[in-house]
């Protein structure tokens, strides 16, 4: 058995993620707890949104996590 190795990324420039409708994104247990993505159909904005579990159909450009089961704004 193979213990998981923790990375650490270090940016000194901007990092870019290019943002996807929320149907495009994988599934949230495939993508694994901690992995983050951008959405460009979020119903929520952020501000309001913050925690919530991501819906389509809006025109919120929002950033997602994956907490394992859902993609969740933040």
């Amino acid at each position: 058995m193979t213990d998981a190795k923790a990375e650490t990324l270090v940016a000194s420039e901007t990092v870019a993620t290019t943002a996807m409708a929320v149907a495009a994104l994988p599934a949230a247990a495939t993508a694994g707890a901690g992995a983050r993505a951008a959405v460009t159909d979020a119903t929520q904005a952020l501000t309001a949104g913050i925690g919530a579990v991501v819906a389509a159909g809006g025109a919120n450009v929002v950033p997602v996590f994956s907490d394992g089961t859902a993609w969740r704004i933040g």
